[in-house]
């Protein structure tokens, strides 16, 4: 669990990194129902996955960003890839978790541990499609690349971009993994023992 200080502290930081990087545009800064739900927004819905709170969404991202920043410094210079392109789907390919889940209002899936849901109000689009909608949605370009390492973070067990993808879809992709297993390792440890 989060303070709501450090929400909004995590959120304050998030919108600065948007702005350093120029992927936020006035129409989204101007999308207050948006950027409030971004701000509280969880990452999971289930306990299990030891990142289903509030702000944990910001939380969550924020560390794929800085494993994928590192993991894009230890490759051979010709496959590194530019700052500006990692921090863009870092930052961008999850931003429609902040109005997909929301927080479960029946009662017997918040005991068994599924304090969050998905709104089944929205189209029937996975994350990483919703959020190349989003950027399209409030003017953020994305270059081919970009596009292709947003989409294929839900395409694990797609021949094509196992073995094709350019090194931006492979270094977003693995650091959402190490993000993954590190944040259930910590849950396991933190609360199970």
């Amino acid at each position: 669990m989060l303070t709501e200080e450090k929400i909004n502290l995590n959120f304050v930081n998030f919108i600065e990194k948007l702005e350093k990087y120029n992927i936020f545009p006035e129409k989204m800064k101007e999308d207050i129902d948006f950027n409030d739900s971004l701000r509280t927004a969880s990452a999971f819905i289930s306990e299990e996955s030891g990142g289903a709170y509030d702000g944990s969404l910001i939380e969550h991202i924020t560390r794929i960003a800085m494993i994928a920043f590192n993991v894009n410094k230890t490759l051979q210079e010709e496959v590194r890839v530019p700052i500006d392109s990692l921090i863009k789907v870092c930052y961008l390919h999850q931003i429609a978790k902040a109005l997909m889940i929301k927080k479960n209002t029946v009662e017997w899936e918040v005991k068994k541990g599924k304090p969050f849901t998905f709104d089944k109000t929205l189209p029937a689009l996975k994350t990483a499609e919703y959020s190349v909608f989003l950027c399209n949605e409030y003017g953020i370009k994305l270059s081919v690349d970009e596009y292709e390492a947003i989409l294929s973070t839900e395409k694990l067990d797609d021949a094509q971009t196992k073995y094709f993808s350019n090194s931006l879809s492979q270094i977003l992709r693995v650091s959402i993994e190490l993000a993954n297993t590190e944040r259930k390792l910590r849950y396991k440890y933190y609360i199970k023992g």
